[in-house]
């Protein structure tokens, strides 16, 4: 048994080897010990995810079964079928045992043979504590190695995430950080280095404790030491002490700016001006950032105000256009931190890289303003990029939170349109559905109607824009800041409205695939493999369809457009589709033919939401091209439920629209072929049906008729269809044709098997057209 044990090489637990050839060393580690200060020889095994008395890391109670077996001599090669079977004989049980047998059989490659041992793990349940315990005494590597093991997936990577999440869970709880900065103060050598490689292993969310720690006394030992722990974190320190920099708290924000002078980045520099020149009479701040200036640019003497500015304007006027500087994931996500003013505390989010840059621009700005030296742009761009960056953290479909709201509140309409204006021109799209909810709030119809709505020669006002830009979002919160000013009379892009909520009221939620090739028949088949995955087909074979059909449903998710159409080009099509603000957006995938591919992907790559695939679509390419389509959308991107909520408001709004005056109702006729497709969706049929009968069309009469005439449709709902057909044959008069009259009295001779109830109804319906109704 001690031979076995030796084997494995478990007999000694100070003494874990790696394997020469092993790609993931312990110097891979980024808990493995560095050359920093905080790795001195004081350093006891017992750290703060060792087993310290009352650490909740400590080992449990397991019993040691290697504790005298001999060791083997590094040279010494082990078979691996005695290494398997060794572990057999051996039998582990506890969670620390099963994991160094399945870490040994991956790197002796006996990893199918670990499978038995990680279910065990797998079974065990195991706490977020005994999962950290498991990371303290393996290390990361053997947790790289694990995910890593194609044998043992995906179980595996499982066990290593858990492991990992727990590590982070319970080293980055805010209480232990908090605890382990204030250690930091110790007389005690020990301690303090302890608590120092703790916070160093919780990274970026150890900024904070610290920052808070040495705010308490600049001039402390331990503000210093906390400082030379900010500067081991390197750029990880970075966006949690910009976060910071946002903070009420003057002495948090000198400790943020003693920490931003450790990070040896100059490009911060911008970041110090302010608190430089604004914080004279503030001599803690003001002598913060100067110590910061003179370590970020020792070559340099402190800014003067002129210079200063400059400085700061050009950083600001750099993130506006987009340039920021970080890592960025596969997803094109950035990792910042902001302060959460309600909280007082910095949290991180991910956000895209335009995102990020309007958070940079926003502080940056509003650092200018804070100088009161920022010029009418610097003050609307301030306002714009953090519009953008609120409302992205509110939701991209949800309402600004009260407080953000609270701050815009003294914004008269007029400034709401002029900075409405900017956000259009500067695609700053999240920002710009903020401002058109904060010039619906005014309910200031006075001025929003008369400056917020007016046209300037050819350019239609902000507001008005705003309908037809190609972001859904964006023309859907215009046409709610419209409701609320509710404009008691026309107004300029009152068609444009109508036409915004006839488009939105069609939606059914079911997502729709448009397929354009000159073969029909093929067109369907290429459609049809995409109704496995819910998409409702539709197909063309002419150019003038695609467009038409592109614009016209709001639910359409994707475009297959064949590279053989008869009138135009690629390039023409999909820049026609571009052209139109309800098509722009939607993705395309051209199918090229063989001998076109090459030429499609170097055109598709210069167009944005397109891609090329091979003409003979197969269902099994669906699994690639699904992914990437969802890619394409990005976060313009709208659920089913969303959708179908958009629905159901614009319809409301409609109905309220028709008829208060002639050109909202003129502007509500055009929309019946919305109105009709409404009847097919459960949630608007009722609201549908009453807005047709203010429609003076025989499409609408024909269509309240097919309606109420559908046995398999709810009596109620076919009775109020035939009442919306009564009043529209009263006030229109009878707009049907005497082939259509004839086809009505064929279904009531038709229903003498039907119930009494529709026998009822469908004679009401003759009544009508015979002028006997009951009502007349």
């Amino acid at each position: 048994l001690c031979l076995s044990v030796a084997l494995i090489g478990v007999c000694d637990h100070t003494t874990n080897r790696v394997n020469a050839q092993d790609d993931f060393a312990a110097q891979d580690d980024p808990f493995a010990d560095g050359g920093d200060e905080f790795a001195a020889d004081d350093v006891v095994a017992d750290d703060g995810f060792g087993a310290a008395a009352g650490d909740p890391f400590a080992a449990g109670a397991d019993v040691d079964v290697q504790a005298a077996a001999p060791s083997v001599a590094d040279d010494e090669v082990v078979p691996p079928t005695a290494l398997v079977d060794a572990i057999r004989v051996l039998n582990p049980q506890s969670p620390e045992q099963l994991f160094r047998a399945v870490d040994q059989l991956i790197r002796a490659e006996q990893a199918e043979a670990a499978r038995p041992y990680l279910a065990q793990l797998m079974q065990a349940e195991l706490s977020d504590v005994a999962l950290a315990e498991l990371h303290h005494r393996f290390g990361t590597a053997a947790m790289l190695r694990l995910a890593r093991t194609a044998t043992l997936a995906p179980e595996g990577a499982e066990l290593s995430r858990k492991i990992m999440t727990a590590v982070k869970s319970i080293g980055n709880d805010p209480a232990r950080l908090e605890a382990w900065a204030s250690q930091l103060s110790s007389d005690d050598r020990r301690t303090q280095v302890l608590a120092a490689r703790n916070l160093l292993r919780a990274r970026g969310d150890a900024v904070e404790p610290v920052v808070r720690m040495m705010a308490e006394d600049l001039a402390a030992p331990a503000a210093k030491l906390g400082a030379e722990l900010l500067q081991h974190l390197e750029s990880e320190a970075v966006q949690p002490l910009l976060a910071i920099m946002d903070s009420s708290d003057a002495p948090l924000r000198a400790a943020a700016l003693i920490g931003l002078g450790r990070s040896g980045a100059p490009r911060l520099a911008p970041y110090l001006v302010a608190p430089l020149l604004a914080s004279r009479d503030d001599e803690i701040e003001s002598r913060a950032a100067a110590d910061a200036w003179r370590r970020l640019l020792p070559q340099q003497p402190l800014p003067q105000q002129t210079a200063a500015t400059q400085l700061l304007n050009d950083a600001a006027a750099r993130a506006y256009a987009g340039n920021v500087a970080g890592e960025v994931d596969s997803d094109n996500q950035m990792s910042r931190w902001v302060w959460d003013a309600k909280a007082e505390h910095a949290i991180e989010v991910s956000m895209s890289v335009a995102d990020a840059a309007s958070l940079e621009a926003a502080r940056l700005y509003e650092a200018l303003i804070r100088l009161q030296v920022g010029d009418a742009t610097a003050r609307e761009r301030a306002t714009v990029a953090r519009l953008q960056v609120d409302q992205v953290a509110a939701g991209l479909d949800m309402p600004l939170a009260d407080e953000t709201l609270a701050q815009y509140e003294q914004l008269d309409a007029f400034t709401l349109a002029r900075l409405l204006d900017v956000a259009l021109q500067d695609e700053q799209e999240a920002a710009a559905i903020a401002l058109l909810q904060l010039i619906g709030q005014t309910h200031d119809s006075a001025i929003a109607m008369h400056r917020g709505f007016e046209s300037t020669g050819n350019r239609p006002a902000p507001l008005v824009r705003s309908l037809s830009h190609p972001n859904r979002r964006v023309r859907f919160a215009a046409a709610a800041a419209i409701h609320e000013l509710n404009p008691p009379e026309s107004f300029d892009g009152a068609s444009r409205y109508a036409d915004v909520l006839g488009y939105f009221a069609a939606a059914t939620g079911q997502p729709h695939v448009l397929t354009a090739h000159p073969n029909s028949e093929y067109a369907r088949e290429l459609a049809g493999h995409f109704s496995a995955h819910g998409y409702k087909p539709h197909v063309v074979s002419n150019e003038r369809d695609l467009l038409e059909q592109a614009a016209s449903s709001p639910d359409i998710e994707l475009i297959l457009l064949s590279d053989s159409m008869n009138r135009w080009s690629v390039w023409t099509l999909i820049e026609m589709l571009r052209a139109n603000p309800k098509s722009a957006r939607i993705p395309v995938v051209v199918l090229a033919r063989k001998d076109h591919m090459a030429q499609v992907e170097q055109l598709v790559s210069e167009q944005p939401r397109a891609m090329a695939w091979v003409e003979n679509l197969r269902d099994e390419d669906l699994a690639s091209i699904l992914p990437r389509i969802a890619k394409l959308w990005g976060r313009d991107a709208v659920d089913t439920q969303r959708r179908l909520d958009q629905a159901e408001t614009a319809l409301g709004w409609l109905k309220q629209r028709a008829g208060t005056d002639v050109t909202a109702s003129t502007a509500v006729l055009r929309q019946e072929e919305h109105l009709i497709a409404a009847l097919k969706n459960p949630a608007l049929t009722p609201d549908a049906i009453e807005v047709l009968a203010g429609v003076g069309s025989p499409a609408a009469q024909i269509a309240l008729l097919d309606f109420a005439s559908q046995e398999t449709r709810p009596l109620a709902l076919r009775q109020a269809a035939a009442a919306a057909f009564h009043a529209s044959y009263r006030s229109f008069g009878r707009l049907l044709t005497r082939e259509q009259v004839v086809q009505q009295y064929a279904r009531y001779n038709r229903s003498r098997n039907s119930d009494a109830a529709t026998q009822a109804l469908l004679g009401e319906i003759l009544d009508t057209i015979e002028g006997s109704h009951p009502k007349d």
